[in-house]
């Protein structure tokens, strides 16, 4: 049995920065839209540029003081199972004999392989396992992809 330790990487500055940009322009415009309704009018540019820093500068010292808790997931890889396993629990599992569906996603999060019991579309609802590509040594991840489709193909005889 192969254990892998995934842990998310931390967050860069340059996310961090775009999330608070992000975060206060959407504050802008709920409580620009809320004051508008409330008495009428807009309210003054120069106190809605003055919340927008101080919503933007507090999301950013927030997020540098108290940082969000990174998940640790453990990938155990053996002859019957693939599963993900959190703090001791098994939270995800995909079994030899019932994979259906293997595939490599990519998207705004990265590369990542995907193995489930289910179809195309009962993979996207009701659970899968998921390898991200970044997060593992090359030779790791080629493996764990070999021994997934290869259940695959036995698994559709």
């Amino acid at each position: 049995m192969d254990t892998y330790h995934i842990a998310e990487e931390q967050v860069s500055l340059g996310k961090r920065v775009g999330g608070a940009f992000a975060g206060a322009a959407v504050w802008l415009l709920v409580f620009s839209a809320i004051i508008r309704l409330m008495n009428g009018r807009w309210n003054s540019p120069i106190a809605l540029g003055v919340g927008g820093a101080v919503f933007f500068f507090g999301t950013l010292l927030a997020g540098s003081w108290w940082p969000p808790e990174t998940p640790r997931v453990d990938l155990e890889v053996d002859d019957d199972e693939i599963r993900m396993v959190w703090k001791r629990k098994v939270i995800r599992k995909a079994r030899r004999e019932r994979v259906r569906y293997v595939r490599e996603w990519s998207g705004l999060f990265g590369a990542r392989l995907v193995i489930s019991e289910h179809g195309t579309v009962g993979t996207r609802f009701f659970g899968r396992v998921t390898v991200p590509r970044s997060l593992l040594a090359p030779d790791h991840y080629e493996r764990v992809k070999a021994q997934a489709l290869s259940w695959l193909d036995n698994s559709k005889k």
